[in-house]
């Protein structure tokens, strides 16, 4: 009787064995590239086709301010694709020097928060400029409509 347990309990191991369950394979794991903001670079405010200033945003938030307004650096920046906002915030920036974005709210500016100094923006890939402290912005390289050339006279 011992013996039939022992061979009854042999095969039950032997069978077990070559039926162990496996884990079906893991799927690769999969994650979707960073969306690339339209905001990252350099942003020029033109008069008249002359440099009065740039606006840098580069792609780890920091905004800094060259040639002009340099009283807001360093400033943070902050877009949200899915809403279409964008928000500086300029930490260091004197209070006199932030009372004129309350005058642009509804002009270029959607909303102006004195007590975070952050200043809210619309902003999605049709957005050509921006309106920082009254001057207006546009960035430098952008993409062009095209313009047919005008036809000339032979």
């Amino acid at each position: 009787m011992r013996y039939n347990i022992w061979v009854a309990a042999s095969l039950i191991s032997l069978i077990g064995v070559g039926c162990t369950l496996k884990a079906p394979p893991r799927p690769p794991v999969v994650t979707a590239p960073p969306e690339v903001s339209p905001i990252i670079g350099v942003w020029e405010n033109n008069v008249r086709g002359e440099s009065h200033g740039r606006a840098i945003f580069q792609a780890n938030g920091e905004l800094t301010f060259q040639g002009g307004m340099e009283f807001y650096n360093p400033g943070r920046w902050d877009w949200d694709p899915m809403r279409h906002r964008l928000m500086i915030t300029l930490p260091q920036a004197p209070d006199a020097k932030l009372d004129i974005f309350k005058m642009y709210v509804g002009d270029g500016v959607e909303a102006f928060d004195r007590a975070q100094k952050r200043v809210t923006y619309r902003f999605d890939d049709q957005t050509a400029t921006l309106n920082i402290g009254g001057w207006i912005y546009s960035k430098v390289n952008a993409v062009k409509p095209d313009i047919a050339p005008e036809p000339t006279l032979h």
